[in-house]
């Protein structure tokens, strides 16, 4: 699987977490994250930066940060 970067909308909630708002596709296409499940940095080192399992539309995904970069796996 490749990493694709998306750029994605944030906010910082009251504990001062960063909160995924939106994906946006580099085409322009945008998918509301209605809800954040989990967030987690791999133990095993299966993946880089911080995993975000998140809902949107009505399936689970992952979205990853690594510093200031966001990626998909496709």
């Amino acid at each position: 699987m490749g990493k694709v970067s998306v750029k994605v909308e944030t906010e910082i909630n009251t504990d001062g977490k960063l909160v995924p708002k939106a994906v946006i596709w580099n085409d322009g296409r945008k998918f509301r994250v209605s809800r954040v499940l989990y967030q987690s940095k791999s133990p095993t080192r299966e993946y880089d930066g911080i995993r975000y399992t998140v809902i949107i539309g009505n399936s689970e995904r992952y979205i990853y940060k690594v510093n200031r970069e966001w990626y998909v796996l496709a």
